[in-house]
């Protein structure tokens, strides 16, 4: 490598080199130590390591690589970084969960029945039971139980063909915590179905059989637009209870814009939700 390339690769460098050092002193200055420990957390993680590394190979393959080498690099660096950043997941977010308003706990109409998807629970071999990322699925329930909101509670889903050894349902280990939180048996039923659709199915299935004037549908917020979508398809007149909501804040830049784990869940997630909007699903 000849003395003037290696002063080139040195310079450019300097100049990633700078421009983070500039950056990092802004954050400082704006929010304090913490905030750029966060950074630097963020940033020594898989998926920040990874951003770091495809930021620096793109930004010396577009100086020094053809077009047809750089430009399909740019795109690659440009789909990961915009599909990771917790800023896409959240601005992504908050147009699924905007659509319907956060319960209001003391000013909630009361439920004959409240219908909670499954998804807010997990269980093993063992029958041990425990609370997924979605777990507010269950907890809201509960609360709205106990705030004399609900008159009887409903879990939904069945045990995955996959999970082999699964001795407890998806609908059965919410009925199980919330008798561990001593919510009654006979305030509690149980719907069969591996996915929202068949969810929907059967509970127009139980309203047929017992009419019931104010039924409830909680799910996660984000979740809620496809499950309002299914239960129109079915006939049923539900009211919807968003719960576990993703959207809640966007942290300041530059943290926000570094990819994440937070930011591809929640971009996987919506991805998804639109995905079964086009197959109507």
């Amino acid at each position: 490598m000849g003395d003037q390339k290696r002063l080139r690769i040195g310079f450019h460098l300097g100049v990633l080199a700078t421009v983070a050092v500039v950056v990092l002193g802004v954050c400082w200055w704006l929010h304090g130590r913490h905030f750029v420990e966060k950074i630097a957390t963020q940033l020594c993680l898989p998926c920040g390591l990874v951003w770091l590394g495809m930021l620096v190979l793109t930004y010396f393959s577009c100086l020094t690589q053809p077009k047809r080498v750089s430009v399909p690099m740019l795109g690659l660096f440009l789909f990961y970084w915009t599909t990771g950043a917790s800023y896409t997941g959240v601005f992504m977010a908050q147009r699924l969960e905007g659509q319907f308003d956060r319960v209001d706990m003391k000013g909630v109409e009361p439920f004959d029945l409240l219908v909670v998807l499954g998804g807010g629970t997990r269980s093993n071999a063992d029958g041990d039971v425990w609370l997924s990322l979605a777990g507010d699925r269950v907890i809201l329930a509960a609360r709205l139980y106990y705030a004399g909101k609900v008159g009887r509670l409903a879990s939904s889903g069945r045990a995955y063909e996959w999970e082999a050894g699964q001795v407890t349902t998806v609908a059965g280990s919410a009925a199980l915590i919330w008798q561990e939180l001593g919510i009654p048996s006979d305030a509690m039923l149980q719907l069969d179905g591996r996915n929202t659709f068949e969810e929907m199915k059967n509970l127009r299935t139980l309203l047929t059989q017992e009419p019931m004037p104010r039924v409830g549908l909680l799910t996660s917020a984000f979740h809620m637009p496809r499950a309002m979508r299914i239960a129109r398809a079915n006939d049923l007149d539900v009211i919807p209870v968003p719960a576990d909501q993703q959207a809640y804040f966007i942290e300041p830049i530059p943290l926000c814009l570094i990819p994440s784990r937070h930011g591809f869940r929640l971009t996987e997630l919506v991805t998804k939700e639109w995905l079964a909007a086009l197959v109507q699903r």
